[in-house]
């Protein structure tokens, strides 16, 4: 992206975006953001969200109000040591990273991640130095609970790293319907995209699977669909990695007789072990579920109740539309330059009878086809090990339901207004971006407004 462009990306941001958010949440009673700012804006949307046509943050049917509650309570809990917080960590909770506008939204901190590629154009996580994720807090000096002091030092970028890259927290809403549907409609999605555009189904290995799934099984390999690379399948190894890669507190489980340890050892800063005693004030795995034997399958119950939460978490609901004529020619718009190419607006639909209790037969709509895809200088070259860089380039389409919630946009925050994310867009998407730009500004103002109604 040259410097004119770039300046053409920042022109107005601010404005554009509190101006087109306001016309999009119009819908919500009582939301009047025509002399906010953005900040105040998403504050508002989000404090009135019952007002629309049901509330931000209602769960689906399948869950009582009351187990739902307590699952949304322990998913925003925060931890100390005395719980297993540590030794090194980001956040306290999972609900301090996916927080906006309640928890299980997206989030507007970026966590940092490095690596390395290979003389053969391998990625390398340098999991050896604590890689790939770069954990930004720390115990420090702490006394444990048997009264011996503890110095965990704070973890860096090693000096061998030569990619790095931030993330954003992804919203959550809505994955366990998206949990539901079958690896075959990806490649459908997949097959049927034009094949300037065609994005990859990302076949990823499954670590600890949704038990009630007969089609997931550790070791076995399913279409990823979470994460910012579709990288991983269900909800409970998406909570179990992210408890221990992000809170520090590790977990064990049984699946079929088979300990899953994946998750069982607390982080330590760039690799270097931290004394039992002075990791937390849990010794050794901080939560497992002991033996296996007997075929047991049992998921750690921190773990199988974050699950059930973001299982549960209904999508954000559409506001009224304020312009019906405007969304309708935003619409095609969308279309017409090519962002529905990946950006699908085709409809997702549940099984008759799904696995995890979610409804059946019930139509959503994403916006996305989570697929991978080169999107030129958006792709953060960071991966799995082994990965070629050129597919550690490669990016998910992005969903953008409850797009208007979200403070920051792409993967890395970089964008703030829709018009500048979809300006940032290259690669694959480059032919959309540059369409985009050829619109009028009353055209482009349409488009944004219909994203910004998803």
């Amino acid at each position: 992206m040259n410097s004119q462009v770039r300046n053409r990306v920042g022109r107005n941001v601010v404005a554009r975006w509190v101006v087109l958010l306001s016309s999009a949440l119009s819908g919500c009673s009582g939301v009047d953001a025509s002399e906010a700012d953005a900040d105040s804006v998403v504050v508002d949307a989000l404090s009135r969200g019952h007002d629309c046509q049901e509330a931000i943050g209602a769960h689906l049917p399948g869950i009582s109000d009351e187990e739902f509650e307590q699952a949304r309570a322990e998913f925003a809990k925060p931890t100390t040591a005395k719980d297993g917080l540590g030794p090194i960590f980001n956040e306290v909770s999972c609900g301090a990273c996916h927080k906006l506008p309640l928890p299980g939204g997206a989030g507007d901190e970026t966590a940092e991640r490095f690596g390395r590629f290979n003389p053969d154009d391998t990625f390398d996580s340098l999991s050896r130095e604590g890689g790939p994720l770069l954990h930004t807090l720390t115990l420090g000096n702490w006394v444990n609970q048997a009264g011996h002091s503890c110095q965990v030092p704070t973890e860096r970028v090693p000096d061998d790293a030569t990619v790095t890259t931030n993330r954003l927290p992804p919203a959550l809403f809505g994955v366990g319907l998206l949990n539901t549907i079958p690896d075959e409609f990806f490649d459908e999605l997949a097959a049927a995209e034009p094949e300037a555009v065609r994005g990859i189904v990302n076949r990823v290995h499954v670590a600890l699977p949704d038990v009630e799934d007969p089609t997931q099984h550790v070791g076995g390999t399913r279409v990823g669909r979470l994460t910012w690379k579709s990288a991983t399948v269900g909800v409970t190894e998406f909570a179990a990695a992210a408890f221990r890669q992000e809170v520090g507190i590790s977990t064990q489980h049984c699946v079929d007789g088979q300990s899953v340890t994946t998750w069982a050892s607390d982080p330590s800063p760039n690799g270097v072990a931290v004394a039992v005693e002075c990791q937390d004030d849990i010794p050794g795995t901080d939560y497992a579920v002991g033996s296996c034997e007997g075929n047991r399958t049992e998921i750690e119950p921190h773990a199988r109740m974050f699950a059930r939460y973001m299982t549960f978490l209904a999508p954000v609901p559409r506001p009224r539309p304020s312009r019906p004529g405007w969304l309708r020619k935003g619409q095609e718009l969308f279309e017409h330059v090519g962002c529905a190419d990946c950006h699908t607006s085709r409809a997702f639909v549940t099984p008759h009878e799904p696995f995890n209790g979610v409804p059946g037969d019930f139509e959503f709509h994403p916006y996305s086809d989570y697929l991978i895809h080169d999107v030129g200088d958006l792709g953060d070259h960071i991966g799995q090990n082994g990965e070629t860089a050129e597919k550690v380039h490669l990016m998910k389409t992005a969903p953008l339901w409850g797009v208007r919630l979200r403070p920051k946009l792409l993967h890395d925050g970089r964008a703030t207004d829709i018009a500048s994310a979809i300006r940032w867009h290259g690669g694959q998407a480059a032919a959309a971006a540059d369409a985009f730009d050829a619109l009028s500004r009353n055209q482009q103002d349409k488009l944004v407004e219909f994203v910004l109604s998803l």
